[in-house]
Parts: C-alpha cells; sequence; structure tokens
C-alpha cells in the first residue's frame, strides 16, 4: 500500500514559537503567524470579520474555498504572512483592533518611527484610512507652504 503524504511544511518547534500575549483571541478564528527578529515564529489568533472589514486583500483572501489540507494551528486554519514581521503585524492589527489608539500614537514625540510599519502593511493589504491618516497628521507637522509654517510659528 503506497501512502504518499502530501508535502506539508515542517512541524513547527513550539521552544521557537510563541503566542502574542495582545492579539491571541480565544475567540479568534484565523491564525497569522510571522517571524520576528530572533526568527522565532509569532502567532495571532484574531477574527476574520476585522480583518476583512478593513482590508479587501483579507476579505479576497477568506473568501477563496481553503483546501482540504490547509495548515492549522490550535484549531484554526493558519495563514503564513510571508515578508511580514511580527512587530509590523502587531503594529497593523493593534490599529484595526483599537483605531482609537491613533490618537495616542499620533501625540507621541516618535509618530513617525511608530507609524511606519502600519503604513506600509495597510498600503500591501489596501487598508487605505491609515496612510490617509499618517499623510494627514504629517501634513498638520510639516506643511507644504510658507503659509502652513507661519500658522505654525503664530501658535
Amino acid at each position: 500500500m503506497d501512502t504518499k503524504r502530501n508535502p506539508k511544511r515542517p512541524r513547527v518547534n513550539e521552544e521557537n514559537s510563541s503566542r502574542d500575549p495582545a492579539f491571541y483571541f480565544d475567540d479568534g478564528n484565523i491564525i497569522l503567524s510571522a517571524k520576528d527578529a530572533d526568527e522565532c515564529i509569532v502567532y495571532f489568533r484574531v477574527h476574520r470579520s476585522i480583518l476583512t472589514k478593513h482590508s479587501p486583500v483579507f476579505k479576497d483572501m477568506f473568501t477563496m474555498p481553503l483546501p482540504q489540507d490547509e495548515d492549522q494551528y490550535d484549531g484554526a486554519p493558519l495563514v503564513e504572512m510571508a515578508g511580514d514581521s511580527a512587530d509590523a503585524l502587531r503594529s497593523l492589527v493593534a490599529l484595526l483592533y483599537d483605531p482609537e489608539c491613533t490618537s495616542e500614537i499620533l501625540e507621541s514625540a516618535d509618530f513617525a518611527t511608530r507609524m511606519y510599519h502600519p503604513v506600509v502593511l495597510a498600503k500591501k493589504y489596501q487598508i487605505d484610512w491609515i496612510p490617509k491618516m499618517a499623510a494627514s497628521h504629517l501634513t498638520k507637522l510639516w506643511p507644504g507652504s510658507l503659509v502652513g509654517w507661519d500658522r505654525i510659528a503664530d501658535i
């Protein structure tokens, strides 16, 4: 009897993986995985509805039929976020789950640094409101005209 197995990704070494402490929801129905700076896999258990609400890319991804031998982790479908770092994914997911946290980011001295990863991933996944919000705030901080700079100087 020939028992050929479908080639799959190798099993994850649990020592080289972890669940994201902020974004691993018991009732989440999709697992996103990304590697951190140490090449360890970080799992995010999130909700498809949140991702699809903000992103047509995720919406299209999740409307496609899932293959019979799809990868799973902890009983939920697993999507490897190839090319996305765990830190970048965490910063994007934070904005998707709590858009109000943007006000705290906007008021921070390191605004540009903190918004870099969310903007890059937002463009990749077509989440238009994040780059628009960042650009709007940058325009307020650094006006594109002399009149705008004069207004700031008068404050």
